[in-house]
């Protein structure tokens, strides 16, 4: 069983990470934010709520505030990914207190198949 671990968030936080060797998480991490992770090369293990997903060059997932989770390698250690944690905080410059609430009670964790154009398009953000 993996240990786990409470990662706080105070600031934004933004990392894009390439890996040629095998590098699996060392602990099931939760968060006090949002996270976005989009895989741009290689293929990785995200195990969630009980499930264990493939995530390819294309996949977006979204992890909510206090969402366990754990990425491994797999046969392949080769992998590229951007990562963005933020909280809602973050969002306060941008949207009215009424705004960021329809819009956090309309997020839930999850896993998006971007397609080729759409993939695109987020890589011009990240």
């Amino acid at each position: 069983m993996y240990r786990t671990a409470f990662t706080p968030y105070s600031r934004l936080f933004y990392e894009y990470k390439e890996s040629e060797k095998k590098n699996d998480m060392q602990v099931l991490q939760y968060h006090d934010c949002y996270e976005i992770y989009l895989m741009t090369a290689g293929e990785r293990y995200l195990f969630f709520n009980g499930t264990c997903h493939i995530l390819k060059p294309g996949d977006l997932f979204l992890v909510c505030p206090f969402e366990m989770h754990y990425t491994q390698s797999l046969d392949s250690p080769f992998y590229g990914r951007h990562l963005l944690n933020f909280s809602e905080k973050h969002l306060e410059p941008l949207l009215t207190p009424a705004e960021r609430s329809l819009l956090t009670d309309k997020l839930h964790s999850c896993m998006i198949h971007l397609t080729p154009e759409q993939y695109q398009e987020a890589r011009i953000y990240f």
